[in-house]
């Protein structure tokens, strides 16, 4: 929630609370005690392609992933006090039919007697973060067959939403309170940059109180280290006009520093003109350090595995190289960028083995089991040696 600048502007029309779920950049929803959904909002529809009367009762199931909905049930079946019922990690079906994993959080909103009444939750798309992570996982699991003496070469409407909250007692005091339970850190900024609205869960979290948080107050919660680069970025959404992410830590009210996701969308009038800007701020301090871990432990197996004399090439399914050992750089003369150049393979295989090799090759990448094959490789200095080639594929949890 950076500032864009420091002049002043012209008022803004008055804040709709309603808008604020419609424009934040994540899917939100309410639903019953049982999981039944009351209402989605437009980002839901928009990704989807399931309107909300579509979504309602246990419509929303059919967006979830078959092999993911049984899990994710279970979990959320546990106690509501408990963390890790309230977070799943699932894949949503895009109206395109294409499925993304997304990071989905609810709360419970509870009675004075502490019985939940009803749930309210986000999804924020992790899609690109898990491939990242699956390629690195399983770079890593490759590496460590290796160095465990393995020969492996192998390796990822507003409308809408308006009817929807119209059933959930369409009032300005309600929609403060989903906006208020919503699990993530929600907020509103003026064009020019000054907050207009953060809500209670910015407020729990940073420890600031709704007076330190006005104007440009909001900005002390942010590490100092961060501020030029989050500033840089947000010039970059203002100028653009376009939605947008940055990533920075923001210091919770007991002085630690945590990585959060914080997403930019733009509210435009009937003319386009940008009236505000609304945003969530999503932690993901857990999957930083699981990312840190990760290439920590790959740049570690890197160094062994360079280490062993034989060359080494980790491909992608369709048999792309993805990662090549130093032997392998020594011996054919290129770099580490040359490896993952398309014309890899004619560079450095004899081209009547190309030939003859690729029906063959590409069968037993397809049939996914391990195979061998004897060709020749260019060294540096111009000259061809045979060599025995061995292919073992890595599989993931899901055997693919």
């Amino acid at each position: 929630m950076p500032s864009a600048s420091d002049g002043s502007s012209p008022p803004a029309p008055g804040l709709d609370v309603r808008l604020v779920i419609d424009a934040i950049p994540a899917l939100a929803w309410s639903s019953h005690p049982d999981g039944a959904v009351e209402f989605v909002n437009q980002k839901w529809h928009d990704y989807t392609g399931l309107s909300p009367e579509e979504s309602y009762g246990w419509g929303w199931k059919a967006a979830v992933h078959s092999e993911d909905l049984s899990v994710m049930l279970a979990n959320w079946g546990g106690s509501p006090d408990l963390e890790e019922t309230r977070e799943s990690k699932v894949r949503l079906r895009r109206s395109d039919g294409a499925f993304h994993w997304f990071l989905l959080r609810r709360e419970p909103l509870c009675d004075e007697t502490g019985a939940v009444v009803r749930w309210f939750g986000t999804g924020i798309d992790v899609e690109e973060d898990s491939q990242k992570e699956m390629l690195r996982v399983a770079e890593k699991r490759t590496l460590e067959l290796i160095a465990d003496g393995a020969s492996l070469s192998g390796q990822r409407s507003q409308e809408a939403l308006r009817a929807a909250l119209s059933k959930v007692e369409n009032s300005e005091p309600n929609l403060r309170q989903v906006i208020d339970t919503i699990p993530a850190l929600v907020w509103c900024m003026l064009p020019a940059g000054p907050n207009e609205f953060l809500n209670k869960r910015w407020h729990e979290y940073t420890g600031l109180s709704p007076e330190e948080s006005q104007g440009r107050g909001y900005q002390a919660a942010y590490h100092p280290e961060d501020i030029p680069r989050v500033m840089e970025r947000w010039q970059e959404l203002v100028v653009s006009g376009e939605p947008g992410e940055i990533e920075a830590r923001l210091r919770r009210h007991d002085g630690v520093y945590r990585w959060f996701l914080c997403r930019h969308e733009p509210f435009r009038d009937e003319s386009g003109k940008i009236i505000r800007w609304y945003g969530t701020s999503t932690d993901i301090e857990t999957l930083k350090q699981t990312q840190e871990k990760l290439r920590e432990d790959e740049r570690e197996l890197r160094r062994i595995t360079d280490a062993i004399p034989n060359p080494i090439v980790v491909q992608d399914p369709t048999g792309g190289p993805i990662y090549a050992n130093q032997a392998t750089l020594d011996y054919t003369g290129m770099t580490a960028k040359d490896v993952v150049a398309p014309n890899f393979r004619e560079r450095i295989f004899h081209p009547d083995d190309l030939q003859r090799l690729r029906g063959e090759r590409t069968a037993a990448l397809v049939r996914g089991i391990p195979f061998e094959v004897e060709q020749r490789a260019l060294r540096k200095d111009g000259q061809y040696r045979w060599f025995l080639i061995r292919y073992n594929p890595f599989r993931n949890e899901q055997g693919s």
